[in-house]
């Protein structure tokens, strides 16, 4: 009898100890992520780009195969701009995410108003676009890409 109660009495002891451990704390919230200064530092800006989306499927939950497009500073955008014009006339898995990012916002908003003309209606259903630049460009980006069909997303830099 005296086993008997050892054990209820250590099993009782282990089953409120078990119930009296308090949750993990929460993680520290990630600090905030600030545009690089250096418009002409294309390493600190494909990682800022990278991040900004990274955070943001993250809050979102979404995932799938990532596209990222980046426009440096100064330099020629014409080969980028024909294979770009030439993936969207094959076609994008829906699931597909694409990000474009650059310092020059402005550049950015050209090559994709330039890249979604002529795209077939509803040919990108399913597909995850998403602009990271200012917000002085966010509406002519979404207007050249509505008829295509994609999700498209804004982000602030």
């Amino acid at each position: 009898m005296k086993s008997l109660s050892r054990l209820l009495l250590i099993s009782l002891v282990c089953i409120l100890a078990a119930a009296c451990q308090k949750a993990p704390p929460p993680p520290p919230p990630e600090p905030e992520l600030v545009a690089p200064a250096d418009a002409s530092d294309s390493n600190a800006w494909k990682k800022y780009v990278a991040m900004k989306a990274q955070r943001w499927l993250k809050a979102q939950k979404k995932s799938g195969h990532i596209w990222a497009t980046f426009l440096p500073q100064d330099g020629d955008t014409s080969e980028l701009l024909t294979t770009t014009q030439n993936n969207f006339d094959r076609g994008i898995l829906a699931g597909t995410i694409l990000v474009f990012g650059s310092p020059d916002s402005t550049k950015m908003a050209d090559f994709l108003q330039k890249a979604f003309e002529g795209v077939r209606e509803k040919s990108l259903a399913g597909v995850i676009v998403i602009f990271i630049g200012d917000p002085a460009d966010k509406d002519r980006v979404q207007q050249a890409c509505a008829t295509s069909g994609v999700e498209y997303v804004f982000l602030p830099k």
